[in-house]
């Protein structure tokens, strides 16, 4: 994926200025587009090149800043303002700080630089990244899920072409909207958002980890990471911080990860692939699950016969499953959470924004259900791990999709 940042190494470049957001060069670009009109939110597409040149338009310090946050609003790249001394002489100091404060990149140019040579330039960089991008997404797809056999010489020819020697591990992603602790996936009208939050994990995940290769499907981000020896406590630390700010920028955000084992050679990446897609199933609370601490859970994918995984939970977990069918309600997420939490009333009621007393209630509820003891661990221990095959095979489509948990 390119930034603005690889905007900086061409020719053109060499005479423009960046006047303001150095803290945005990260911003992903997708194709440059001219500001002629003084409203641009609505044919932005996240990722432009806004070139202005300010003829017809106002050029007070209001009028930028109020391109400067539609850009913004519009997830676009940058903007490059080229500077004429009848229409915008300058940029004001009042813009650049306005800028600044966004970690927006705002550009300067010399209005005798040719916008048919800059756009050319910067067009011709992208298509150039598309295609390497689309060589490496169909080497994904056959690494990643078997898609089609590599003959011997291709493969060692791919390997040292995109330096795929060495351990190798993958990382798949999953989003949802939590709302009283039940999960809600991201609708179509969402995908803006969407796309903003994959461009942060992308830019967070090649800024720690340099050979970072990624692949688009059904919006879901998969990864596949060169890691240094030692490098795996770095990455989940990675993939907690990416959760934390994907949280801040967007309340009730669920990002997940799934993270399967490391391997050496490319003939493996796949069963990296297959644990990390069964490590994202059994995601708790704790959001970030690497396949190698998930224990006995590991031999689920090797059972013959995944349907009496989902027929076994579901038979354990019927009375939950009937009465949130029934009464539109999601007692089987509140056992979940209230387990995972080591039956801490407090934590639960606090990740699912219920007062105690409806989370008492709730509780109490779930007893008169199940008819067990709640307070015995074997009890705890037998349900935590129902609930987790439950996950694990609706996850993998193997059962219905009763109950909200």
């Amino acid at each position: 994926m390119l930034s603005v940042k690889n905007l900086l190494g061409l020719e053109c470049f060499r005479r423009i200025t960046l006047e303001a957001g150095k803290g945005g060069l990260h911003r992903r670009i997708s194709w440059p587009n001219i500001a002629q009109t003084a409203s641009i939110r609505e044919w932005l597409v996240g990722g432009d090149v806004i070139l202005m040149s300010g003829v017809g338009l106002d050029h007070s310090a209001a009028f930028l800043n109020n391109m400067i946050e539609q850009a913004v609003a519009g997830d676009a790249a940058c903007l490059i303002i080229l500077l004429h001394r009848d229409l915008i002489p300058n940029i004001p100091l009042e813009t650049i700080a306005y800028a600044d404060a966004r970690a927006f990149p705002l550009f300067s140019a010399p209005w005798d630089l040719q916008l048919a040579t800059l756009i050319g330039e910067v067009s011709t960089l992208i298509l150039q990244d598309q295609y390497g991008e689309n060589l490496m997404n169909e080497l994904l797809e056959m690494l990643l899920f078997k898609r089609e056999l590599i003959p011997g010489d291709l493969m060692t020819n791919l390997v040292e072409k995109y330096r795929l020697q060495g351990p190798h591990i993958v990382v798949d992603t999953a989003c949802s909207w939590e709302n009283a602790g039940v999960d809600t996936p991201m609708c179509l009208a969402e995908l803006p958002i969407r796309r903003q939050v994959n461009s942060m994990i992308i830019q967070a995940l090649k800024g720690a980890f340099s050979q970072t290769y990624y692949i688009n499907r059904d919006w879901n981000m998969i990864f596949l990471i060169g890691l240094r020896p030692g490098q795996e406590r770095q990455l989940r630390e990675t993939l907690h911080e990416i959760q934390r700010r994907a949280a801040e920028a967007y309340h009730g955000l669920r990002v997940r990860f799934g993270v399967g084992n490391l391997y050496r050679t490319p003939e493996l990446f796949a069963r990296s692939c297959q644990e990390a897609s069964k490590a994202l199933s059994l995601c708790g609370e704790e959001n970030v699950t690497f396949f190698s601490d998930l224990g006995i859970f590991q031999l689920l994918a090797e059972l013959p016969d995944q349907r009496r995984i989902h027929e076994y939970a579901a038979e354990q977990l019927a009375p939950l499953l009937e009465y949130d069918a029934k009464y539109r309600k999601n007692l089987l997420r509140t056992l979940e959470i209230y387990l995972q939490t080591n039956c801490s009333c407090k934590k639960t009621a606090e990740i699912m924004y219920l007062h105690r007393n409806t989370l008492a209630y709730q509780i109490d509820k779930i007893r008169g259900l199940l008819g067990v003891s709640l307070e015995e661990a074997e009890v705890r221990n037998h349900y935590y791990n129902c609930l987790k095959l439950y996950r694990y095979s609706r996850e993998q489509g193997k059962g219905s999709l009763e109950g909200g948990g």
